[in-house]
């Protein structure tokens, strides 16, 4: 018999302390159980203050799960966009720790309007480092057309790439525009030889 069905009953428990230690072990039964990924994923999209310490706790807890948290990602991304700070910190570490499992979600996010939905994406592709390699284009697409606050984050998540954004970031060296080959600049310097 498996823990997971009464765990996730406990997710709807009156006591804020049995809701948050239901998401606790929850996260160690996960791997094992797709129903456990889903309601933590599912806790993620409740209402209310009274929530907001439980929903970081599951967008925390589906980065440790990793690989059987896949069919969480949609969910962790729409965590971008919150305006619980926690929150957010909580789905960008997540989304990181996945790895190449939320890339393809992130890329897109990078192309995004919304500026909070790709400053996010930009830090969880900056959290996997090299292996997020495949975002550097449209990391140099949210660098040449973001906000100061937007180029910071991309230009981090391209030194974070390494070697593999050396061609976009050359590339950005002869961009019309001044502070676009600054920051380029910059950021080659920052990667070193």
């Amino acid at each position: 018999a498996t823990a997971a069905p009464t765990l996730i009953r406990h997710l709807m428990d009156k006591s804020a302390s049995v809701r948050m230690a239901s998401v606790h072990a929850l996260v160690r039964v996960a791997p094992a159980s797709r129903e456990a990924v889903d309601a933590l994923a599912e806790t993620l999209t409740r209402e209310g203050k009274e929530h907001s310490q439980l929903r970081a706790a599951a967008a925390e807890g589906l980065g440790e799960i990793g690989v059987a948290a896949q069919p969480a990602v949609l969910a962790l991304m729409r965590c971008l966009m919150s305006e619980e700070r926690r929150l957010r910190r909580a789905a960008i570490q997540s989304l990181g720790k996945l790895g190449p499992l939320a890339l393809v979600n992130l890329r897109s996010a990078l192309l995004e309007a919304d500026p909070a939905l790709r400053g996010g994406a930009a830090e969880a592709i900056e959290i996997m480092g090299p292996e997020g390699a495949e975002a550097a284009p449209e990391l140099i697409v949210v660098f040449e057309s973001g906000k100061d606050g937007a180029k910071r984050v991309a230009v981090d998540a391209l030194v974070a790439i390494g070697k593999p954004a050396v061609k976009p970031l050359i590339k950005g060296c002869k961009h019309k525009n001044p502070t676009v080959r600054l920051w380029c600049a910059r950021a080659l310097g920052r990667m070193g030889p």
